[in-house]
């Protein structure tokens, strides 16, 4: 266990708060306990862990570094970090085939994003796809909502006419019209890929209608919408239950 931060690798650390940093090197500041677990529990190891505070738990084979609080602050990008963080190369994910995927379009709300990816995670979804004017998925935000999972599920930036192309049946969720989604029958004989909007937007005109199939969430009539991530879970909860 190795008790020294040197200046140059604390500058090469806080740069990665940054996108472009984070671009340009391919790597990451993850922080917390729980997701750090999490990610180690599904086989994804850091390169390097840091800590503030001795942790309840040693980690093997990983070189860990004991920092200060003021450190800790200036590599992560809250205002109170936990008391232990991890670098992490980002994966480079490639299109694969899937029996379950989601298209997301223009989901720019890290929480949102993050939240989508834990669900997809909880209810088998093989791949993402997400539209080039949505948020990026590896800012610090979004590893945390979806506690880690954007390192495990595969995905992808792809566009309309990546959508348009694709063999597979194509479901919109949609507030306004359509199957309401408790009559809705998924042929689990095909692949299936449900495109998810924004709350404020929803899927633009080009992802509808290259859908199939369009169908709502029904609710009361006190809330006008749910949010993204709510109506991706409920989506993804469907498809796994059929």
């Amino acid at each position: 266990m190795n008790n020294c931060l040197s200046i140059e690798r604390l500058k090469y650390l806080s740069k990665l708060i940054q996108k472009k940093y984070r671009q340009q090197f391919q790597q990451v500041i993850v922080e917390g306990k729980n997701t750090i677990e999490q990610l180690i529990c599904n086989g994804n190891y850091p390169s390097e862990i840091y800590y503030t505070e001795d942790p309840e738990k040693t980690y093997k084979d990983i070189p860990t570094l004991q920092v200060s609080k003021k450190e800790m602050l200036r590599i992560c990008d809250v205002d109170s970090p936990q008391s232990i963080a991890a670098l992490y190369n980002i994966p480079v994910f490639l299109e694969q085939k899937y029996t379950r995927a989601l298209y997301l379009d223009g989901i720019n709300d890290p929480g949102n994003l993050g939240s989508i990816f834990r669900s997809a995670s909880a209810f088998g979804i093989d791949l993402i796809a997400i539209s080039p004017n949505s948020c990026e998925t590896f800012s610090p935000k979004v590893i945390r909502s979806s506690l880690g999972s954007v390192f495990w599920i595969p995905h992808i930036v792809a566009d309309a006419a990546w959508f348009q192309e694709i063999s597979a049946t194509k479901i919109c969720a949609d507030m306004n019209g359509g199957t309401p989604l408790k009559l809705f029958k998924y042929d689990c004989k095909k692949s299936v890929i449900i495109a998810i909007g924004s709350e404020a937007h929803g899927v633009s005109s080009e992802i509808r209608a290259a859908c199939s199939d369009i169908v709502n969430i029904e609710m009361t009539s006190e809330m006008e919408s749910i949010n993204a991530s709510v109506a991706a879970g409920i989506m993804c909860w469907s498809l796994f239950s059929n």
